[in-house]
């Protein structure tokens, strides 16, 4: 009898189908290793979760005002942490879109700020 390769896995945190190289769970974000991680000497960690079984840091970053001020402080930077919510899919896109666009807002109002202030210096010192 001949060994098959395995081609897919199950998380070990929400029991979805994974391709057996994911090392991250596309649906939940959890790992996928159970034991020892191939590339660090330390174990895996597993999700904190709550005592109704829900990951704790995903509960966090679905809260409104966290992806708010994620959005204020990282903009587009950020994008990855605003596709791990729990939020439909058209609804990340705006996140992603509209940080986008606070991003873009933000270096325009530094360039014009640094503009303002390199005008300024050579009206004073010539």
């Amino acid at each position: 009898m001949d060994a098959e390769p395995v081609n897919t896995i199950i998380c070990p945190h929400c029991e979805a189908h994974l391709d057996s190289n994911d090392d991250l769970c596309t649906h939940c974000g959890s790992s996928t290793f159970v034991g020892q991680h191939p590339y660090s000497q330390t174990m895996a960690t597993t999700p904190a979760v709550d005592s109704q079984g829900v990951d704790t840091q995903t509960q966090f970053l679905n809260q409104a005002w966290v992806q708010i001020l994620l959005i204020l402080h990282l903009g587009i930077l950020g994008s990855h942490l605003y596709w791990k919510t729990n939020y439909s899919r058209p609804v990340r896109v705006l996140m992603i879109v509209v940080a986008a666009l606070y991003t873009l807002l933000a270096l325009w109002v530094f360039y014009y700020a640094w503009t303002q202030i390199r005008y300024g210096w050579q009206a004073v010192f010539g």
